[in-house]
């Protein structure tokens, strides 16, 4: 069955405030954000019991995350400032993470903004950070998901281990927890990029008679809804 909001959380949405049930649609949401210009952000994480109390208390000191889309485009044509949240309820852990982005940082909002688009602070979410890629026959960037890159370094790490030991189960672990990561383009080459690396380690440290094991296909991100 889907999962669905809590009544209190769903009677607080609009254009400007987006609260996802489940993980992929909240990285859409936070990346549609940034490729609109909202790269600026504070992030948290509450219980989702407080969740619509720190909603409301979000909104009631920014306005604009009541805005619907006219008023929010209309604040886009005077050059005011935009504030967009986006949330992701987590039913299984019970906890609410959170992003409140603007396009305009102002000293008055009282909040430590950080940069989306620099490499020290980018918008992370559990594994996952975003940023900017060019793709393949694309003039300008556009805005994905990787794993962090701590995170990618000691699977690979421990990879090797595993398979110069030769008692690869930690390997093969990899391949299957791996294909149940989000798709995006960032993560699609950083598995490629893993993928290579570790059957070459494959190939050098065990019998040629062991051919190297195969790693199911990880399924593109499909555009979907924001439940």
């Amino acid at each position: 069955m889907p999962v669905r909001l809590h009544p209190k959380l769903e009677a607080l949405e609009t254009n400007q405030t987006k609260v996802c049930a489940h993980l992929v649609p909240a990285m859409q949401r936070v990346t549609d954000a940034l490729a609109h210009g909202y790269v600026h952000y504070v992030g948290g994480i509450v219980p989702l019991k407080t969740a619509p109390d720190l909603i409301l208390k979000l909104q009631g000191r920014f306005p604009g995350l009541r805005d619907n889309k006219n008023q929010a485009h209309y604040k886009k044509t005077k050059g005011a400032p935009r504030h967009k949240l986006v949330a992701f309820a987590n039913k299984s852990s019970s906890e609410l993470w959170f992003y409140l982005l603007t396009d305009t940082p102002r000293d008055e909002d009282h909040e430590r903004w950080c940069d989306a688009r620099r490499k020290a602070t980018r918008l992370e979410l559990y594994q996952y950070q975003a940023l900017q890629i060019t793709k393949a026959g694309q003039p300008v960037t556009s805005w994905t998901w990787q794993l962090q890159r701590t995170v990618v370094e000691k699977l690979k790490g421990l990879s090797k281990i595993s398979i110069r030991a030769k008692k690869p189960e930690a390997f093969l672990t990899l391949i299957q927890e791996s294909r149940t990561w989000a798709g995006f383009a960032g993560v699609r080459n950083q598995r490629a990029g893993l993928r290579a690396a570790l059957t070459e380690e494959w190939k050098r440290t065990m019998p040629s008679s062991t051919p190297p094991p195969e790693w199911p296909r990880l399924r593109y991100v499909q555009r979907v809804r924001t439940r």
